[in-house]
């Protein structure tokens, strides 16, 4: 189907040029668009992110962007995460139905949408502050004054890690895992590839420079997501004809977008990052107070 197909452009584009796997885009479009029931639009945007997120990451490692080992460290806290986050969909899937408005939807559906919503709004509020700040300064490089950066970074609790390939930042450990678990709840429950929690953690509690954290989102993307769309296969949630599709338009978009990444530069970025995040958030919120039977 051609609309599958552009789909799949779009989020390519916006995984690779965000580091956020496109499923942001692909859910809400999937289950509000075409009807997909929301287990099954989780499950098929996971599959796709899988080859959109490594074609991007290979992409902005060309580009010499990413930190691998940094990658390596949060991969298997984020597969906990996810196999979590999709245990907890097939619980609420259990839950059966509720009416909301005269118009009757699974359980899950009201779930997921609600903390979607709240989710990413909340990001994107803090994403377009930060650059509104930045603007004004006129420095167009992140700021990392905000209180809860200065504390992390304070701590230093060992073991610390120095990541040399993300501008020499020293964290302690255990960062890693308050980043990579949450994220991988949100992916394995959301299906949107946890890089919407990543990106932001890694550049304004790591410090990382945007392209960076970007490409290294991406990388642990590709894990995550191989994991999470395993996961939902053996659970009947992943429909092949709609991965297939949307693979036609969005490895072709991540190349694309990886490529606008760098020639924009980190503001722009992180712009298009917050404003792209909070529309997704208003059109599934538009769908919870506006419901179609």
């Amino acid at each position: 189907m051609p609309a599958l197909i552009a789909l799949g452009l779009a989020a390519g584009f916006a995984s690779a040029m965000l580091g956020i796997g496109g499923g942001f885009i692909m859910v809400p479009v999937l289950n509000i668009v075409f009807g997909v029931p929301f287990p099954i639009a989780v499950g098929s945007a996971l599959g796709v992110m899988v080859l959109t997120s490594l074609s991007g990451a290979l992409r902005h490692r060309r580009e010499g962007h990413g930190d691998i080992r940094l990658a390596a460290l949060m991969v298997p806290f984020s597969l906990m995460g996810v196999e979590l986050g999709a245990r907890l969909v097939q619980v609420l899937k259990a839950a059966g139905t509720i009416t909301l408005r005269g118009c009757t939807m699974p359980v899950v559906d009201l779930w997921g949408a609600m903390i979607y919503v709240i989710l990413i709004l909340a990001i994107a509020g803090r994403v377009l502050h930060e650059c509104r700040i930045t603007r004004r300064a006129g420095t167009g490089k992140e700021l990392y004054h905000c209180a809860v950066s200065r504390r992390l970074h304070s701590l230093k609790l060992p073991p610390v890690l120095h990541l040399a390939h993300s501008g020499g930042t020293a964290i302690s450990f255990w960062l890693v895992p308050a980043v990579a678990f949450p994220a991988g709840v949100a992916s394995g429950f959301l299906g949107i590839g946890g890089g919407f929690l990543v990106t932001p953690a890694l550049i304004y509690l790591l410090r990382l420079p945007t392209l960076g954290a970007v490409a290294t989102s991406l990388l642990v993307i590709v894990c995550a997501s191989g994991f999470g769309v395993a996961t939902h296969a053996f659970k009947g949630n992943v429909s092949l004809v709609i991965v297939a599709f949307m693979l036609m338009g969005s490895i072709l978009g991540a190349q694309l977008g990886a490529r606008a990444a760098h020639r924009w530069g980190g503001l722009p970025v992180r712009t298009v990052f917050g404003s792209v995040m909070a529309a997704a958030a208003l059109m599934v919120l538009l769908k919870l107070l506006v419901p179609f039977c």
